[in-house]
């Protein structure tokens, strides 16, 4: 954790790090997860636009990342949520516009099989190169 990686196209150049991964991440609200046999993780990141020649700005969201774990079972970042859930700040998930030369940090939550452990951290999005962390 804590290394920075680049991503890239032909038009934006980002550089993303995996600050921290935390399980469980507790919840504010008894009863969450839902779900029996659920936990929460979250990841913290920090992505900086570092380039960027399109003429319009970066969109950011949870929707590029994910965790990958020994298995090969593949979780997404949550999809129904609410802010109140948590008291950590959480990254944007509404396609954040973010300027060059401009950085965005915060948690990115996951519901997880309890006593599961994540192997990688991946960030996978449409439009620039992937990239993965080793969680230890």
């Amino acid at each position: 954790m804590g290394t920075t990686q680049e991503s890239s196209d032909a038009t934006a150049k980002l550089k993303v790090t995996v600050l921290r991964v935390r399980q469980p991440l507790a919840s504010l609200v008894p009863g969450l997860p839902e779900r029996k046999s659920y936990e929460y993780a979250a990841v913290e990141v920090r992505t900086c636009v570092v380039e960027n020649t399109s003429g319009q700005e970066i969109s950011l969201s949870w929707g590029p990342w994910s965790l990958a774990f020994p298995d090969g079972t593949i979780i997404e970042a949550m999809s129904a949520w609410s802010s109140e859930w948590w008291d950590v700040s959480l990254y944007p998930n509404s396609d954040r516009s973010v300027r060059t030369g401009r950085c965005v940090k915060g948690w990115i939550p996951f519901e997880v099989p309890k006593g599961s452990k994540p192997k990688y951290v991946n960030y996978d999005p449409q439009s620039t190169s992937s990239l993965e962390w080793v969680i230890r």
